[in-house]
This record gives structure tokens, C-alpha cells and sequence, in this order.
């Protein structure tokens, strides 16, 4: 299934979608593709990956 497999490569790596601003600071916004539809993901990363960078290794 399309949206589960996002949603599983959301949680491997939650850095991989697009960090908002403003009001929307602390949310991401993950895109795909399914079926000629784009589907747009919002979702706040857990805080245990706070200070991480996208490979999740510490600065």
C-alpha cells in the first residue's frame, strides 16, 4: 500500500519532509504521489530525534 510505505519511510527518517515556519514551526510536511493524486503528510517528529540531523546521528 502506497500511503503506508510513505508513512513507513516518514518513520525511518522523519527529517526527510519539508520543516515549515511560522506558524507552523515544528511541523513537517512529507509529499507524494499515489494513483496520479499528490498527497501531502504533516507530522511533528519525536522529540527523542530532537537535535539530530537527517541521518540521526547527533551534531
Amino acid at each position: 500500500m502506497a500511503i503506508e510505505d510513505n508513512v513507513e519511510i516518514i518513520c525511518i527518517d522523519p527529517y526527510i519532509g519539508e520543516q515549515k515556519g511560522g506558524d507552523l514551526a515544528g511541523i513537517w510536511v512529507y509529499k507524494f504521489r499515489f494513483n496520479r493524486q499528490e498527497y501531502l503528510v504533516a507530522y511533528r517528529p519525536p522529540a527523542m530525534w530532537a537535535g539530530r540531523g537527517r541521518t540521526g546521528r547527533w551534531f
